[in-house]
């Protein structure tokens, strides 16, 4: 029929509307809480596992609450998304879902949160992958760095969670992660705290860096 794109949903199951919602939300005219901005908008995708600070992080780029933030594990269900605006440049946030380890508990409801978060990957420019500083060696952000590597997404990694050190051996821990994920050794690798609002303005100078805009 000549058309450009097809999108396969499924309304009863819930498949594929995410998809379609995207690509709705990328032709509609936006408007930018009257805060005059040049330039396109371009479409982060937040990821990690559980409890390592993604929606803090999402809060905190926002400048007010729009993830719900707790100790409990998997508080974020569906996506959520926001928009942001530093130095003239617009960007479209997503907070996901985090992964877990296994999917025992609530198998099918984890199940459905992951494959979203995965979308989330597909359909986005960008991705941040957020580690907790305390456990930034654990296999699982390995598998969660060399998903989003053979996903070709532009990313970086953001050691979250820096307060709870008085001094940490920055070098060290950089040269860890290259050693444990070879193939992005040299990509960036930033130090934040979200609860603190610390390392936000290297974060997003990188960000755009990578983007190249300015």
């Amino acid at each position: 029929l000549g058309l450009d794109k097809v999108i396969k949903v499924s309304s009863a199951h819930n498949e594929g509307i995410e998809e379609l919602k995207f690509e709705i939300y990328e032709i509609l005219p936006t408007k930018n809480d009257n805060i005059e901005v040049n330039g396109d908008e371009f479409s982060i995708a937040i990821v990690g596992k559980t409890n390592s600070g993604k929606s803090t992080i999402t809060n905190t780029l926002k400048g007010r609450k729009v993830s719900i933030t707790g100790n409990k594990p998997s508080l974020t269900r569906d996506s959520v998304e926001t928009k942001i605006s530093y130095k003239r440049s617009n960007f479209k946030v997503f907070d996901t879902a985090g992964f877990i380890k296994s999917y025992e508990k609530d198998k099918k409801v984890n199940k459905l949160a992951i494959d979203q978060t995965l979308k989330k990957i597909r359909l986005c420019q960008f991705v941040l992958i957020v580690l907790d500083i305390n456990d930034y060696f654990e296999k699982l952000h390995s598998k969660i760095i060399n998903l989003v590597y053979n996903e070709n997404r532009c990313m970086v990694v953001v050691i979250n969670k820096i307060d709870t050190f008085e001094d940490f051996p920055k070098l060290a821990i950089q040269r860890k992660i290259y050693e444990l994920n070879p193939q992005i050794k040299g990509m960036p690798i930033f130090f934040v705290s979200a609860l603190k609002g610390s390392g936000f303005n290297d974060l997003l100078d990188g960000i755009k860096s990578q983007f190249g805009i300015w």
